[in-house]
């Protein structure tokens, strides 16, 4: 079985949400964490 690349992603604005959603389309990648100023936006 492959390993999954894990990503994690420090700021939540627009375009690290488009870069969410485009990496949830690929089966070998899983978005580990999240880091962002509001604990809010963080948990969206």
């Amino acid at each position: 079985m492959k390993e999954k690349v894990r990503w994690g992603i420090i700021g939540l604005g627009k375009i690290a949400h488009k870069f969410a959603n485009d990496l949830q389309l690929s089966e070998d990648v899983v978005i580990q964490a999240v880091a962002s100023r509001s604990i809010k936006k963080a948990k969206e």
